[in-house]
């Protein structure tokens, strides 16, 4: 993530709770004096044994 990106984790999915294909989780993140720019960080999850990731998109903006 970017220098001044918090990410905080309210939700977090248990291990076993998804049906094998997907699982929904949230993340929110605060933005604070993040310049403004395209950003590519990894989403990362693990079964405990298994990790895979995947790259995430994360175009911020002043305006929308």
């Amino acid at each position: 993530m970017p220098a001044g990106v918090e990410v905080y984790h309210p939700l977090t999915a248990l291990p076993g709770s998804g049906d094998g294909h997907v699982v929904q989780v949230l993340a929110a993140f605060r933005l604070s004096g993040v310049a403004s720019g395209r950003y590519v960080p990894q989403l990362r999850a693990t079964d405990g044994s298994v990790t895979q990731s995947v790259p995430v998109v994360l175009d911020i903006r002043t305006s929308c």
